[in-house]
Parts: C-alpha cells; sequence; structure tokens
C-alpha cells in the first residue's frame, strides 16, 4: 500500500490486497499500467501548476487589505472563487499522487472496459475530479470527493445499518397506527 493513503484514507479491501498479494483472481494477469500511471502523473503536475499560479495570482492574505475591500462585488466574488480553486488543488494534488503509487502497482486493476477493451484502473481512487467540479448536485460531489473513505464508510458503516445512519429504539409511538387522516 502506499503511505500516502493512510492520510487520504482507506484505499482498498483486504480481499482485494490478499488478491493482489498471490496474483489471484482479477490480478491474475495485470497489463502494463504505463499509460494509465502517465495519465494519473500528468494530472497530478497539472494540479501542481493550477496550485502554484492561482495561489500566486490570488492570495488569501488580500482578503483584509483596504484595496481589496474597496473593490466591486463582483470582483471580490471572482477572486474569492479563484483563491478557493486554488486552496482545493491542493487536496487533489494529495490525492492524485498517491493514486500513481498505486496504479504502477497494478493494485488499482479492474478487469477491461467492455466497448474499448482497454484496461481499467480504477478500483479504487483518492478523488474524482470532474465529478466534484463539474456535478450540480450534492450527492455525486460528495461520492467524488475523498472518494476511498467514502466508500469505505458506505461499505462498511452505512449498510451495516441497513441504510439508517440513526440509531434509536423504537418508541410506543413508531409501533402504533398511523397517526396520518384517512384523506391523505
Amino acid at each position: 500500500l502506499c503511505p500516502g493513503q493512510c492520510v487520504a484514507g482507506p484505499s482498498c479491501n483486504y480481499v482485494d490486497f490478499k488478491n493482489y498479494i498471490y496474483q489471484v483472481g482479477d490480478f491474475a494477469s495485470i497489463p502494463s499500467t504505463t499509460k494509465a500511471f502517465m495519465t494519473r502523473l500528468a494530472a497530478g503536475f497539472f494540479w501542481v501548476g493550477v496550485y502554484v499560479t492561482l495561489n500566486t495570482l490570488f492570495p488569501i492574505s488580500l482578503f483584509g487589505d483596504e484595496k481589496f475591500q474597496d473593490k466591486n462585488f463582483f470582483v471580490k466574488l471572482f477572486y474569492m472563487d479563484m483563491a478557493a480553486q486554488g486552496i482545493r488543488a491542493r487536496y487533489y494534488i494529495g490525492w492524485t499522487f498517491p493514486d500513481t503509487a498505486n496504479i504502477a502497482s497494478g493494485q488499482t486493476f479492474n478487469g477491461y472496459d467492455k466497448e474499448t477493451g482497454e484496461p481499467k484502473f480504477d478500483r479504487f481512487y483518492g478523488v474524482d475530479v470532474f465529478g466534484c467540479e463539474l456535478s450540480v448536485l450534492s450527492v455525486p460531489i460528495t461520492e467524488s470527493w475523498n472518494h476511498g473513505t467514502h466508500m469505505w464508510l458506505k461499505r462498511y458503516i452505512y449498510f451495516r445499518l441497513n441504510g439508517c445512519l440513526l440509531y434509536t429504539s423504537p418508541s410506543p409511538r413508531d409501533l402504533s397506527t398511523s397517526r396520518m387522516p384517512s384523506s391523505a
């Protein structure tokens, strides 16, 4: 396992890790990881560039400056959005680079794409940037952000509680008949 994944959250199931170590199941024959590795590495360096550029052009330290306070509302809004994008890029860097180590090892191999026949290396990953940035709904955003931890919590906490995150013992009110009027 990549040490960086310990910081970012759980990354894979023990069964998958065991199959990877003993090279059985999906891991009996792992194809070349070069293309997927280089793509993810390039994405990591892209986010480093975004982080450096945006944090240089839009530093948060200017928020308290009097000149900044005198700016137009829309200029301030644009500036704050760019500063937030720069901060978010730091997290993308932190999840993208550990993914490269997992991809290079072949541990993220997830079979072949049915349409193209290309190998998929998405068994687990840290973040789906496009899912975070382009989604208009909150559920896909939370599924995409820190994906490894999200899947771990979903699999080992949420599903074990039968989809209910609140545990309450049944009250007499819950066991009684419905209080809804018959016309409802």
